[in-house]
């Protein structure tokens, strides 16, 4: 019977042993896995940083250079503003030169009048 218990005890020690070398070699399996997962993950994430920073690249691009061309539109439109500006000043300074010689000789004619309706009162 002792023989019999030794011989039961060593194999349940040496199943115990096997199951922890396989417990062990299972749990350092998994962590290869987990550390091949993170770095493939990691690979993705740059991958996908670097996709994202260049399709955020070209939408500046793009508004850059729609900006560049609405500069530009507005450079001609201020262009002709300033040259309806400064025909319309011009026209603006004939009319008030205009309105100062009517102003004036309206002037004159009532100092015409006026005095000949002195002379007529004396």
């Amino acid at each position: 019977i002792q023989g019999e218990r030794a011989k039961r005890e060593s194999v349940e020690k040496n199943f115990i042993a096997e199951l922890d070398r396989k417990e062990r070699r299972g749990k350092d399996t998994i962590n290869d896995i987990e550390s091949n997962a993170k770095a493939s993950l990691e690979q993705l994430e740059k991958k996908h940083s670097k996709e994202r920073i260049a399709i955020y690249q070209q939408k500046i691009e793009a508004v850059s250079s729609e900006r560049k061309l609405m500069l530009e539109e507005l450079a001609v439109e201020k262009e002709k503003l300033d040259a309806i500006h400064t025909e319309m000043e011009s026209k603006l300074a004939g009319v008030r030169a205009e309105l100062a010689e009517v102003q004036r000789s309206f002037q004159l004619e009532l100092e015409k009048r006026r005095s000949m309706a002195e002379e007529e009162r004396q």
